[in-house]
């Protein structure tokens, strides 16, 4: 599986209402559905969706995300502000995703891995 470190998104929220439908590993619960816009090699947008599903089985991945943006603190509860996730930028580590889709055909896809952390500023007397 190949992992790739993308060093700047843009967030876009599609909708933050979705609903999961439920599977043999987690109930249904709602879900916001995030559209990632990343930057390729070349400087074209391409474009990852997430789902975040809103259940607290997943709060840790929902932690990651709202701590890559900027709204939560490692060791803080999670309060979300979904108005405020639309035009937030962060960074985070994507694979390639290989599967199979409906009509057989193998397809592939990018992934978020993790998202990550802030790097910690670093500040020098008399530097700007």
């Amino acid at each position: 599986m190949s992992r790739s470190r993308m060093e700047h998104m843009s967030l876009q929220l599609n909708r933050w209402n979705g609903r999961f439908p439920g599977s043999d590993k987690m109930v249904a619960c709602n879900k916001a559905e995030l559209k990632l816009r990343v930057k390729d090699e070349k400087g074209n947008d391409r474009y990852i969706f997430e789902d975040l599903m809103l259940n607290s089985k997943m709060e840790w991945k929902l932690s990651q995300f709202f701590i890559c943006i900027g709204q939560k603190k490692s060791g803080e509860p999670l309060k979300p502000n979904w108005s405020a996730v639309p035009g937030s930028t962060g960074k985070m580590e994507i694979y390639i995703n290989e599967y199979t889709n409906k009509a057989g055909k193998k397809m592939k896809n990018n992934k978020v891995d993790k998202f990550l952390p802030p790097e910690p500023k670093t500040y020098q007397a008399g530097k700007f």
